[in-house]
């Protein structure tokens, strides 16, 4: 973490960005629900319960192609890249934050499966945030850590 700390400051970031470290985990939901994006660079993910609450709180979501990912995502929900690919990682951000049109059609498809993945939570006993109504796209990332 210290790195990551270290690397945020030397990109001139660190202002904007906040490293909470671990957190329980209804904190955890309710940081996720002030943020716009779910951005996960995982080099291994085994099935991705992290991701089904960024869908379930409405949220964009950047992740990398591992583990049983790709199954658990529905192609159109988030923006996939291979692990390890940095460069890739970024321009998806990029494109999620900066492409008005892309930023609705996946808050729409979200808005639409959230109570289906509430329900799946829900059975698999994970407690969901709320969604938080949007209008506008994601204008902003917020990195929790």
């Amino acid at each position: 973490r210290a790195a990551t700390e270290r690397n945020a400051q030397s990109e001139g970031v660190a202002d904007r960005v906040e490293f909470l470290g671990p957190l329980p985990h209804e904190r955890a939901l309710g940081e996720m629900a002030r943020c716009h994006v779910h951005a996960m660079p995982s080099s291994h993910e085994p099935f991705g319960v992290a991701h089904i609450e960024a869908m379930a709180a409405g949220l964009g979501i950047v992740c990398t192609r591992v583990g049983d990912i790709p199954e658990v995502l529905p192609e159109d929900a988030a923006l996939m890249v291979p692990p390890g690919d940095e460069i890739g990682f970024a321009a998806a951000l990029t494109r999620l934050v900066e492409d008005p049109a892309l930023a609705r059609a996946r808050l729409a498809l979200l808005a639409a499966t959230a109570q289906v993945l509430r329900n799946a939570l829900a059975v698999l006993g994970v407690s969901a945030p709320e969604r938080m109504d949007r209008e506008q796209p994601p204008l902003a990332l917020e990195t929790h850590v």
